[in-house]
C-alpha cells in the first residue's frame, strides 16, 4: 500500500471516529433531556456545560480508538500497528480539541490537548484490562469494557441512571463500529 493511500485511510477513519463521537455526545444530551422530562428528575442538567460536553466527547473518542487498537494489534505487525495507531489517535484527539474547544485561546487549547493525550493513555490502559467487551450469558455486565465506559460517561455527564446510560452507550458504540468497520480498516491497511 502506498503511503498516500494509507494516509487517506487513516484520515478517513479518524474522521469517522470524530463523527461518531459527536453523535455519542448528542445521544447523551438527548438521554439527559429525556430522563429529565419523563422522570421529572430535577437533579439532571438539561444541557451539558461546554467543558463537560467536551469531556464526554473525548470519552467517546477514547473508546472508539481503544476498540480500533484491539483490531489493529490483533491483525497488523506490532510496529506498523503502533505507528498507524499513534497517527490515528493524534488526528482524532487534535480534531476533537479543535472542535470541542472552538473559540478558546490557542495556549489553553495546547494545555488541554496535552492533558487529553495523557488521559487517553491512562484510559486506554484501564480499558485494555477488560477481556470481555459486552455481557455474556447470565454473567451480567460486571467486569466488561462497556460497563466501565458507560459508568465513565454517566459520571462525566452527571447521569444517575447508569443502566439507561449504559444501554444508550452500548447501542451507539455497536452502531458506530458496524458503520466504521475497524476489521475492514485493518485489513485495508495490510494490503
Amino acid at each position: 500500500m502506498s503511503g498516500l493511500s494509507q494516509d487517506k485511510l487513516v484520515r478517513d477513519y479518524a474522521d469517522g471516529i470524530c463523527l461518531y463521537s459527536k453523535a455519542g455526545l448528542e445521544c447523551i444530551k438527548n438521554l439527559i433531556t429525556g430522563l429529565s422530562k419523563h422522570r421529572h428528575d430535577d437533579s439532571l442538567q438539561s444541557e451539558l456545560k461546554t467543558f463537560q460536553s467536551f469531556e464526554v466527547l473525548l470519552e467517546f473518542v477514547y473508546i472508539l480508538l481503544h476498540l480500533t487498537s484491539r483490531w489493529m494489534y490483533g491483525t497488523l505487525e506490532v510496529n506498523k500497528a503502533q505507528t498507524i495507531f499513534d497517527t490515528l489517535s493524534s488526528k482524532c484527539i487534535n480534531a476533537t480539541v479543535d472542535y470541542g474547544l472552538f473559540g478558546f485561546k490557542q495556549n489553553i487549547k495546547a494545555e488541554i490537548r496535552q492533558k487529553a493525550f495523557e488521559n487517553f493513555r491512562e484510559v486506554n490502559h484501564i480499558y485494555s484490562k477488560y477481556i470481555k467487551l459486552i455481557p455474556e450469558g447470565d454473567g451480567g455486565a460486571k467486569d466488561t469494557l462497556f460497563l466501565e465506559f458507560g459508568k465513565n460517561i454517566a459520571s462525566l455527564a452527571g447521569i444517575k441512571n447508569v443502566i439507561a446510560c449504559n444501554g444508550a452507550c452500548l447501542n451507539l458504540i455497536t452502531r458506530s463500529l458496524q458503520k466504521m468497520n475497524p476489521g475492514q480498516f485493518t485489513e485495508d491497511l495490510q494490503e
